[in-house]
């Protein structure tokens, strides 16, 4: 049987699970081609891995010491994790003082940076080219409740996010499921994320299909390139158009812009592709992060927050009606009936979810 070729253009913001779908497509496939591209990538974020993780000692000191406040309430967030916190600090520099996050033992913010600063480039060449030195802070990092309290912290996500060497999230994924980055491998492909930038074409096999994945980098300042692909047209290939929201980013701004919403940018974002690439006549939707949208609507001022988003909501109240108020936004934006098929996807990191959504796609 002949195979077919298709490209599949997948479209969104950023941060929404489209390079994360990639690289799990490009596991499942059953050619040999990438496979050299594939043992590339884990050789190189096995190296920038410990980048990451001073990145991640860093960011600690910096935000407990640059946002000092003499009132000290700043900290109260950060008093479940004392002693995790010291451990780590300990870990950074030995000779410092036992450090206290609490009213009254803080170490003044001049003096922490000072003494960090005094072995700061021989303790970075220390985790760099000690694997077992690497995998001792990793696993300091390594608590779950630890790991959800970082995620959460805004001013965590601002010092990482603004440091583009190295993704966050990568690191974050391996934490959270208990990764042994002594013997990082090819399975774990699936958590290495980086920011796109432009186009990115991946070919890959599937179900007899030869298709060449498009994924077009979602931030802001990317999209004005899009229209290189929305526009010129590849006889070469059946086209098929794949929209991706995050659901569970609601409560979420964007990087380039704080006071943006991810959701209302997704949103935006999907109204103005319809409007401006007018050769899309069918366009698929999926939606992703679902259950983190679920885990996060549980809470109250979460779906306050949501409501506060969208005040037409205001009368639901059970979360899959929630949902469905969000999917309907984005049919609302359909004028033209482009919209072909909606799937849904609770993490884009779940193979078996993957698999059936793979099944069901191509």
């Amino acid at each position: 049987m002949s195979t077919v070729k298709k490209q599949i253009i997948l479209l969104g913001t950023g941060e929404n699970g489209k390079s994360t779908l990639v690289n799990q497509l490009m596991l499942m496939s059953v050619g040999n081609n990438e496979s050299y591209e594939i043992e590339s990538r884990v050789r190189d974020f096995t190296k920038r891995l410990p980048y990451g993780l001073i990145l991640m000692l860093n960011g600690l000191v910096e935000v407990i010491t640059k946002n000092y406040k003499n009132d000290f309430k700043y900290f109260d967030n950060y008093l479940p994790f004392e002693n995790k916190i010291k451990e780590i600090l300990q870990f950074y520099q030995s000779e410092l003082e036992r450090i206290k996050i609490h009213n009254e033992s803080i170490i003044k913010k001049e003096e922490i940076l000072q003494k960090l600063e005094n072995k700061k480039l021989l303790i970075e060449d220390e985790i760099l080219n000690n694997i077992k030195l690497c995998q001792s802070l990793f696993n300091l990092f390594k608590n779950k409740d630890f790991v959800k309290f970082i995620l959460e912290n805004d001013l965590f996500i601002q010092y990482f996010y603004t440091r583009i060497e190295f993704k966050f999230n990568s690191l974050i994924h391996l934490l959270k499921n208990n990764i042994d980055i002594t013997n990082i491998d090819k399975s774990c492909l699936k958590y290495f994320t980086s920011k796109t930038v432009g186009i990115a074409e991946k070919e890959i096999k599937l179900k007899n299909q030869e298709i060449c994945l498009v994924d077009l980098g979602g931030q802001r300042s990317e999209r004005k390139k899009w229209q290189r692909i929305l526009i010129e047209n590849d006889n070469n290939f059946l086209q098929k158009y794949l929209f991706i929201i995050s659901l569970g980013d609601f409560n979420r701004t964007c990087y380039e812009d704080d006071d943006l919403n991810r959701l209302i940018d997704s949103l935006e974002c999907f109204e103005t592709t319809l409007q401006k690439y007018n050769q899309i006549k069918n366009i698929d939707l999926l939606f992703t992060k679902i259950e983190e949208f679920d885990n996060k609507c549980l809470l109250k001022e979460n779906v306050n927050y949501l409501k506060n988003l969208f005040p037409e909501m205001k009368n639901c109240n059970e979360i899959n009606e929630m949902k469905e108020f969000i999917v309907n936004q984005f049919k609302e934006k359909d004028v033209n009936k482009q919209i072909k098929n909606i799937y849904y996807l609770n993490s884009c990191l779940n193979d078996k979810e993957v698999k059936e959504f793979v099944n069901k796609y191509f």
